[in-house]
């Protein structure tokens, strides 16, 4: 019910009781005087109980129609010229006496006869619209009696005073004393308009007394949880959530608005902390309603986490002290309340498909995106009753990530529970918090996260992408036999995937890249070897040659180097000439850019030198400023793995007449202002710039200069953001504040720009430490089967090196790359039986593997005593 709704009600209230004395026709001194006497006489000798249900609906009309005259009157008198304060006392009074003779008379009559609806039909709905009307009355009487306040202070605090009496009087006989009986439809009706007038009365009470409103909501959620059988069918959870979300937010903002008084702050944080409490036990009371909404619910707590410690710090500027108690008095009832609603299934729908199209536009996704957090917080104490929500929460997660980018470079920070001093990222925060959820995944519900992260990672959307292969990392990397597995299936994906012309320039192609190079990093030197010998030197990129192991890296770069030399030798005597062989020889120059150049080759440097030079786009390069079409894409390919590969020389950038050569071409490449490959040259750039700018290298800093004006002068937002977050890279380096003078002296406007792109972009850096120390804190529940403690076990691997070795890996190098190598790996505790079929499939399969072997006499006998025994098994 809305502020409209509440009015419609009093007023239909008012227009009752008018047309009640309109009918009857009786002057109000003479009502006055009448009902007054009856009160009186009925308070010294009681209600007849054969009369009591005439006598008592007659005399609660009677005061109803007085109180209500007496505020109309009260309304008239102060709007004329000349108030007449003795004649404004006197109706003020007559309504304090008449609310203070209808409480004791109420009183009177709940200790002498039991109270029920079908004798006093009128007592629910007549009593709560005098309560109501009174208490709206003193609700506006700031408005109402403006300067004349005054003279009527007194008085106005006694009528408060006696309707509060009454209030607490009729919420006690409606709590404990009055009857209902509901299978009658009238007594129905007169429940349902019973509990709609003290919602409104619920309402307005808010602004009036902390207490009043306090025991107003109580003895509203008594009489609810009294009748919850019959209200579960009914909109009024959805009418009473309504109101008490609209009144906790409400009283949140003020409690934020700037420059207002701390005890008005802690009074607005204390009201709506006791309404999200209310709330929390309207919805244990309705939990199985039927039809329960949770619109309103889903606003507040969107509202409150978006108002998280982080924001309020960042963008609102509050207080350590204004955080705390945000904290104490609003954060943490919220958070009781969200764990009590994640195992509601109806819940679950509406905060897993809520529409975020209208939460971008007021900072809404900031308060979602914490929501979700919060619940997989909630979700880890709920054991298997969120079962379905932990599946569920992290697929969500994955869809809005894309849509909050913009405050994953806000700079929010974190502070670590554990450890105060430290802090981290929104980014961060959502990771850890996955991490802890997925680690108490089922093992069918972690087959659905494989299958998510898979999703992600074949997806378009970067940062669903990034946020799969951390993820993955991270719970891939206290296993060995998950971390094989996972590798071997993505290496098969990539493989596969790879056959496709479109994959070259994909974001899948960077997505799985970037996940197989941090596994591979990751895995035991063993399992390296045996992907080296599997895969040739299409992997090699992914995985990183200087993540080889050492037994295995100088063979790779000896051979991927003297491949590489032959195909430069014929790219420079034109002997390369189609796309297709470039587009060979940029693979090659990617893999050689993941080996750990050091002292480097010369000739191989002067191949490369020479390779810039034939690639420079003077050299009958004919290409389209503004973009580059289908048939120039292979430049691209080339142009990038180019790059990559001189990043990776570190003796060539330290010779200045190789510098001057491919900075001259990065110069003309500059000129061209194609965004695309300015975007290629620009990290590039930023490191010869650090790099050259020395007395002793005018010209190679001349050379820079010109590229990056070249580069500037285009006014391509995409360009400027990229070579902001590239100079922010080298802040640690000794020329850094030079070259940044350097480069914003050829445009001023960027200067601004780039003091609030460094502000907005502080973070700690020492999280990405934490948050990598955080990822072995983690262990999904399954691995802790049998089975792989064997596995993981040192001494175990020394007495069985036959049972797994590579067997597992030979098997799913061989499976099907159409199905995920991941579900052939199953966690779970089968026990001992399921133990020993795992070991002998996996010798069987290793035995298979070495038949081009010539076994001996003795070792065919052995491998037929076996089959006999396991055959007399399964006989």
């Amino acid at each position: 019910m809305d502020d409209s709704q509440s009015s419609d009600l009093l007023s239909n209230s008012m227009d009752s009781c008018n047309s009640l004395q309109n009918m009857e026709s009786v002057p109000y001194d003479t009502l006055l005087k009448k009902t007054k006497d009856s009160l009186d006489e009925y308070l010294r000798n009681g209600i007849p109980k054969t009369s009591l249900s005439a006598h008592f609906s007659s005399l609660l009309e009677d005061c109803n129609t007085c109180i209500s005259q007496s505020m109309d009157i009260i309304i008239g008198l102060l709007v004329d010229t000349e108030v007449q304060y003795r004649t404004l006392i006197d109706y003020m009074e007559h309504a304090v006496c008449m609310l203070q003779m209808l409480s004791n008379f109420i009183k009177t009559i709940m200790e002498s006869v039991s109270l029920s609806c079908h004798t006093m039909s009128t007592f629910p709905v007549m009593t709560g619209n005098i309560v109501m009307v009174v208490f709206n009355h003193c609700k506006d009487s700031e408005t109402l009696y403006g300067k004349h306040l005054k003279h009527v202070e007194k008085q106005l605090k006694d009528l408060f005073r006696t309707c509060h009496e009454l209030q607490l009087t009729y919420l006690m006989v409606m709590e404990k004393h009055f009857i209902f009986d509901l299978t009658e439809k009238e007594e129905q009706d007169i429940l349902m308009k019973a509990l709609d007038i003290n919602l409104a009365i619920g309402e307005i009470v808010q602004t009036l007394d902390v207490k009043t409103m306090a025991e107003q909501w109580k003895a509203y959620t008594a009489i609810c949880e009294k009748y919850s059988n019959f209200l579960s069918d009914k909109i009024i959870f959805q009418d009473c959530t309504k109101i008490l979300c609209a009144m906790t937010m409400n009283n949140i903002t003020t409690a934020l608005q700037p420059n207002i008084e701390d005890k008005i702050v802690l009074r607005s944080l204390k009201i709506a902390s006791f309404t999200i409490k209310i709330i929390l036990k309207l919805c244990g009371i309705f939990k199985s309603a039927s039809g329960r909404n949770y619109t309103s619910i889903m606003e507040l707590f969107v509202f409150i986490y978006k108002h998280n410690g982080p924001y309020l710090e960042l963008v609102n500027r509050k207080s350590p002290q204004f955080i705390n108690q945000i904290t104490i008095l609003i954060q943490n009832p919220c958070d009781l309340l969200l764990a009590q609603l994640i195992c509601d299934d109806v819940f679950s729908e509406y905060c897993l498909h809520l529409n975020t199209e209208t939460l971008r536009k007021k900072d809404g996704m900031i308060g979602y995106i914490i929501l979700l957090t919060s619940a997989m917080a909630r979700a880890l104490d709920k054991n298997n009753a969120a079962n379905d929500f932990k599946r569920d929460v992290i697929r969500c997660l994955c869809n809005v990530l894309p849509k909050c980018h913009i405050w994953f470079n806000k700079g929010l920070k974190f502070t670590n529970t554990k450890h105060a001093s430290r802090s981290y990222g929104l980014y961060e925060h959502i990771l850890i918090h996955t991490i802890a959820l997925a680690s108490t995944l089922s093992c069918e519900q972690y087959t659905a996260l494989e299958r998510l992260m898979y999703e992600a990672l074949l997806g378009t959307a970067c940062w669903s992408a990034l946020f799969a292969s951390d993820l993955w990392v991270a719970l891939a990397r206290n296993n060995r036999e998950l971390l094989l597995t996972q590798m071997i299936f993505l290496c098969k994906t990539y493989k596969t995937l790879e056959n496709n012309r479109l994959f070259y320039d994909s974001p899948q192609k960077v997505h799985l890249t970037y996940t197989i190079a941090r596994l591979f990093e990751l895995m035991e030197t063993r399992d390296k070897i045996k992907l080296y010998d599997n895969y040739n030197l299409a992997l090699w990129t992914p995985l990183q040659i200087k993540n080889m192991p050492s037994e295995v890296q100088e063979k790779a770069v000896e051979d991927i180097i003297n491949e590489l030399l032959t195909k430069f030798e014929d790219f420079l005597s034109s002997n390369i000439q189609s796309e297709n062989e470039i587009r060979q020889m940029s693979k090659l120059m990617q893999a050689a850019s993941t080996c750990r150049f050091v002292d480097g080759d010369e000739t191989f440097e002067d191949y490369v030198i020479k390779v810039w030079l034939k690639s420079c786009p003077k050299n009958r390069i004919v290409l389209n400023r503004n973009y580059l079409d289908t048939s120039h894409m292979w430049y691209l390919e080339h142009l990038e793995a180019l790059v990559a590969l001189t990043k990776a020389m570190t003796r060539l950038k330290k010779d200045d007449g190789a510098l001057a050569k491919i900075l001259h071409v990065i110069a003309n490449i500059a000129q061209l202002g194609n965004t695309e490959l300015n975007l290629v040259i620009l990290d590039l750039l930023c490191q010869l710039a650090l790099q050259t700018c020395n007395e002793d290298k005018h010209a190679l800093e001349s050379l820079t200069t010109d590229a990056f004006k070249s580069i500037i002068q285009q006014s391509d937002n995409v360009i400027h953001n990229c070579l902001l977050t590239y100079i922010r890279k080298y802040t640690d380096h000794k020329n850094y504040e030079y070259v940044v003078a350097q480069v914003f002296s050829l445009d001023d406007s960027l200067q601004e720009i780039y003091s609030s792109f460094l502000q907005g972009t502080s973070h700690d850096n020492e999280q990405w430490n934490h948050l990598t120390s955080v990822y072995s804190s983690y262990a999904h529940k399954c691995i802790e089967s049998p089975v792989v403690e064997l596995l993981s076990s040192g001494s175990s691997r020394e007495k069985n090196s036959s049972n797994f070795e590579f067997a597992d890996i030979d098997s799913l190098f061989g499976g099907d790359d159409s199905e995920p190598a991941s579900k052939k790996a199953k966690y779970t505790n089968e026990g001992r039986l399921g133990e020993i079929i795992a070991r002998l499939e996996a010798d069987s399969l290793l035995l298979s593997s070495e038949k081009e072997n010539v076994f001996s006499t003795e070792e065919i006998s052995l491998i037929r005593i076996v089959s006999d025994r396991l055959r007399n098994i399964i006989d």
